[in-house]
């Protein structure tokens, strides 16, 4: 069922009374009285189980159309059982950290709708549509009514000929209307020549707009991102290519716990899986990366490529989610599932490893992604560093990545790994290290356990013929 439609069911089965319900629908309510409860609750937490993404939609469509301070079903059965922590008479406070906490005073059920609720506000970026840019039009300008105008002049005139004199007091009311006539007519030319103006530079920004004058195409794309959850800076613009970089939201606006069904059937909440959590939050970074796309491509339409780089301001200088390059052409960008898949593209898809899929950063000074962080190029490509302060001062780089940036000049000055010395010298002789990840770091650490230096790694690695 379509999301349109559950709004509009759960509309309308909030506003009929349960008495009415089971009066429209006997069989059905016969049916339900003989199922036992325990195999709703069941049906209940397979659907969650099998439909998480469904089951956060319901939870903020029955969030939203519920009254202020009013709880669900489930939830005003446990308000008995709540200690009084303080006035809650908003659900809009149910996404607060501190509803998960031990002592928070906040029912399972209530907790469980809310992570619920404020996952599906997370992602419900994914659902945004815009609507392409057109041609303004300028409407015309409506006749200028007479009646006004004649009054002001007649009640500045009317003392110039006596009551007693109404032939007289006639004609002079014929001239104030032609001059009331003649004053609206000369306002509404003035008007529609305004009018014609407004509309000449408005077809003129039109023309431009579509032939890809960069600071019309950069002037239309701020505007429109200016109210964007993921804030949005245009870095680079030619006439059919651009570079946009969003600023995306940390790992901590995810819910602190997430909703499940305990094996009796009641909701409640546990603690993340480390896999779920990072499927969850791939799905949010992808919402506002699709969010970003469509109206980037709505509202500039020469454009027909688009490099987007993902970055968090938490992160500061260590590095980019991801840098993917679309074309205007690559897919239907109504898909509402597409955010994650774009994730994927080159020439930096979202960074991932081991298992739980956990995401890592790519550094500033990977060469296909030649940003500072402040979203300017760098003119060599390479790291740069404001404040005297390097790019990253941990990180966990590919064996490749260590020995291009050693003869490069530039990179860690260390590099760790469990088994120390001996396991490089593994990894050297079986060639596992160029895809091998090694944590590096540039402080000092000389005699820590599993650490090496750079030239030691390198010389391990190349030889003495480096």
């Amino acid at each position: 069922m379509g999301l349109g439609k559950r709004i509009l069911r759960q509309s309308v089965r909030a506003a009929t009374p349960r008495p009415v319900r089971r009066a429209m629908h006997p069989v059905r309510t016969t049916k339900n009285a003989l199922i036992p409860r325990p195999i709703h609750q069941a049906r209940r937490a397979v659907y969650t189980m099998t439909n998480p993404l469904g089951a956060a939609e319901n939870a903020a469509i029955r969030a939203a159309i519920r009254a202020p301070g009013q709880l669900s079903r489930a939830l005003a059965s446990s308000a008995p059982r709540r200690s009084n922590t303080g006035s809650r008479n908003s659900t809009s406070t149910l996404s607060g950290a501190s509803l998960f906490q031990a002592r928070s005073g906040y029912s399972l059920a209530e907790q469980a709708d809310a992570s619920q609720t404020l996952l599906a506000e997370l992602i419900s970026a994914r659902r945004d549509k815009f609507t392409p840019a057109t041609r303004p039009v300028i409407p015309e300008v409506p006749p200028v009514p007479d009646e006004p105008i004649r009054t002001r002049m007649w009640a500045a005139r009317r003392r110039e000929v006596p009551w007693w004199r109404p032939r007289v007091r006639k004609e002079l009311a014929a001239k104030v209307q032609a001059a009331a006539h003649a004053e609206a007519e000369l306002q509404w030319q003035q008007a529609d020549v305004q009018r014609a103006r407004l509309q000449e530079d408005a077809d003129r920004w039109w023309q431009q707009l579509n032939a890809g004058t960069p600071t019309v195409v950069e002037q239309a794309l701020v505007a429109t991102f200016a109210d964007n959850a993921a804030p949005v800076a245009v870095d680079k613009l030619k006439p059919t290519e651009a570079q946009l970089r969003v600023s995306l939201p940390p790992p901590d606006v995810m819910p602190a716990k997430v909703a499940h069904i305990t094996p009796s059937g009641r909701r409640s909440v546990r603690a993340w899986k480390q896999a779920e959590f990072e499927a969850a939050y791939r799905a949010l970074l992808g919402a506002h990366l699709l969010a970003t796309v469509r109206e980037a491509w709505a509202v500039g339409a020469p454009l027909t490529e688009l490099n987007v780089i993902g970055q968090r301001s938490t992160d500061g200088r260590r590095g980019f989610l991801f840098s993917v390059t679309l074309q205007r052409t690559d897919g239907v960008w109504d898909d509402d599932g597409l955010g994650i898949a774009l994730l994927e593209r080159a020439p930096r898809p979202l960074r991932t490893s081991g298992r739980t899929r956990q995401i890592d950063l790519w550094p500033f000074d990977d060469p296909p992604a030649t940003l500072s962080p402040t979203g300017t190029a760098s003119a060599s490509g390479g790291p740069v560093a404001t404040e005297g302060q390097p790019v990253a001062r941990r990180a966990r780089l590919l064996g490749e990545e260590i020995v291009g940036l050693y003869q490069a000049g530039e990179g860690p000055t260390w590099v760790g790994r469990r088994g120390g010395l001996a396991a490089v010298a593994r990894d050297a002789s079986d060639g596992g290290w160029r895809t091998r990840r090694y944590e590096t770091s540039v402080d000092p650490m000389a005699g820590q356990r599993n650490w090496i230096s750079v030239s030691t790694f390198v010389t391990l690695i190349l030889g003495d013929g480096r």
